[in-house]
């Protein structure tokens, strides 16, 4: 269980870096504030257990924030590092990429400059931490920017996709359903893309993995 977010955005809003669990897990915010790197925003949270029905959003620790328009000029290495004892996520632009990234044989503990989040966990999410899943999605609405639509900078998208629609969790009568299924916005939404070249994967003294891909295994979790 567990599902780690690396580029989470809504609207115009910075990135986030969050975890989520439906267990009893926390990060060790005294840990977290002391490790944070510079740079970093101050708000955080320390409860990883993810309900939006009950207004649980997961936890998130204080973290550097770098917008979209940083992350298309300053392309690189996107990373996360994950042991029982905590989580890390570094941005690492490319002309800077490490000799032992190179190699295929990462060291973090020389990567400090280029960390973006620092999570450590309390021994108590141990349990409740299972096999991971890499998953690249383009959501559009969801529970977390579908609840939110229509605030801040999205405002203005004009009284029709603000009225006669709910506001709350994502569900097809939600607002910003109304809006990314409207043909008018086809012009708009109709191109996004990522750009690429590799996604790796490194285990510790080289272990095995497991069949990826939920699909492939006919529905069934790791």
């Amino acid at each position: 269980g567990g599902v780690l977010k690396k580029r989470k955005k809504k609207s115009h809003s910075a990135n986030k870096v969050t975890f989520h669990i439906s267990g009893d897990c926390q990060l060790d915010q005294q840990q977290a504030a002391r490790c944070a790197p510079m740079g970093n925003s101050a708000q955080s949270i320390a409860d990883c257990e993810t309900n939006y029905f009950i207004n649980k959003l997961g936890c998130m620790p204080m973290q550097r924030q770098p917008d979209g328009e940083f992350f298309s000029k300053n392309p690189g290495v996107l990373a996360a590092e994950w042991t029982s004892e905590h989580i890390v996520v570094y941005h690492i632009p490319e002309a800077s990429i490490p000799q032992d990234l190179w190699r295929e044989q990462p060291d973090t503990s020389d990567w400090k400059e280029w960390i973006l989040a620092y999570l450590p966990l309390r021994p108590n999410c141990k349990s409740h931490v299972g096999p991971q899943e890499l998953v690249l999605n383009m959501q559009l609405c969801g529970d977390w920017a579908g609840a939110t639509f229509g605030n801040q900078r999205c405002s203005n998208v004009g009284w029709n996709y603000l009225n006669g629609c709910r506001k709350g969790l994502s569900q097809p009568s939600d607002c910003c359903t109304k809006y990314v299924t409207d043909p008018a916005q086809d012009s708009f939404l109709h191109e996004q893309s990522w750009d690429i070249k590799s996604l790796k994967v490194f285990t510790r003294g080289g272990g095995g993995s497991h069949d990826s891909g939920t699909f492939r295994r006919g529905g069934r979790p790791l």
